[in-house]
């Protein structure tokens, strides 16, 4: 529709463990959705205020800044954005 901004569609994966943003990262690929990844807190939330992102995957435990100390930080930035927290445990 004319007048309306171009929502964004990227998913930003946010994990320490590089095999797990690889395997999610290839995942979404084969369902035709853009992706971005950080391997920390801090490196998300860097992608978060260069890019626009739909949907953020975060892992709850990582070192240093933990997913649960992300979300708040991540919505200051966006309040639209949509968060799904992944836990390996």
């Amino acid at each position: 529709m004319p007048g309306n901004p171009v929502r964004p569609t990227a998913v930003l994966i946010v994990d320490d463990e590089k095999p797990m943003r690889h395997a999610l990262q290839r995942f979404l690929k084969g369902l035709d959705l853009p992706t971005l990844t950080a391997a920390s807190g801090a490196e998300a939330l860097e992608v978060l205020r260069a890019s626009p992102v739909a949907l953020m995957l975060a892992d709850i435990r990582m070192p240093g800044m933990s997913g649960i100390d992300l979300v708040p930080q991540a919505l200051a930035l966006d309040p639209d954005l949509a968060v799904v927290m992944l836990s390996a445990v």
